[in-house]
């Protein structure tokens, strides 16, 4: 972006520069003007032209530019609460699951412990 910052503000300038000797140039009376100014208007209002159109392209490239980030960035958005979605989801079906595991295992304990006192014995 800095780049095209720089070339924009050096285009800037060269359109002052050109449009202040074509306007010099216009100042003049017709009537006085020669061949070589006759020229001059033509060269220097094709360079005018030519100047425009790269600003023109430059900014179009900044806009595209900016058009991509923002769609990279809405991209990164939508992944980033995709992650946090599954991470939240996630703890809870473990913690499900952990519980449920440990409520099975202290209930497979606790049968285990009263088969294995008999009925006759009394602790």
């Amino acid at each position: 972006e800095l780049i095209y910052v720089f070339k924009q503000q050096n285009l800037e300038q060269r359109q002052a520069d050109v449009e202040y000797e074509l306007r010099c140039l216009l100042n003049k009376p017709e009537k006085d003007w020669t061949e070589e100014d006759r020229g001059r208007e033509k060269v220097l209002m094709q360079e005018l032209m030519a100047l425009i159109e790269q600003r023109n392209a430059i900014v179009n490239c900044l806009d595209e530019d900016r058009q991509r980030e923002e769609e990279e960035d809405k991209m990164l958005e939508a992944m980033i609460r995709r992650k946090e979605f599954q991470k939240e989801a996630e703890p809870e079906g473990k913690k499900k699951g952990k519980f449920k595991t440990m409520k099975v295992l202290k209930l497979l304990g606790n049968k285990r412990d009263t088969k294995s006192k008999s009925p006759g014995d009394k602790s």
